[in-house]
């Protein structure tokens, strides 16, 4: 056999070997406590996220009715401030 082919034989399985060592370490990975504590973590700060800007949205509209109240009672003492003066 020709030393280059050889050489070549050699680089595949070591390839080879790398691969299943790697497909081995992605496995331990995947299946570990650490990868489910972190996804639990990510699901429940994701809910908690989903929880605030939830209340983000009815303060927000909240303080928009307020202001359109506050608006209208400003606006009815001016026409009544208004009124008095001119009577």
């Amino acid at each position: 056999m020709f030393p280059a082919m050889e050489q070549l034989e050699h680089a595949e399985q070591r390839l080879a070997s790398a691969l299943d060592r790697l497909e081995a370490a992605a496995a331990r990975v995947t299946g570990s406590k650490a990868v489910a504590a972190v996804d639990g973590e990510l699901a429940a700060l994701r809910e908690r996220c989903e929880s605030l800007e939830a209340r983000n949205r009815e303060i927000t509209q909240r303080l928009d009715t307020a202001i359109v109240r506050l608006q209208r009672v400003l606006d009815a003492d001016e026409k009544a401030k208004a009124s008095n003066g001119a009577g």
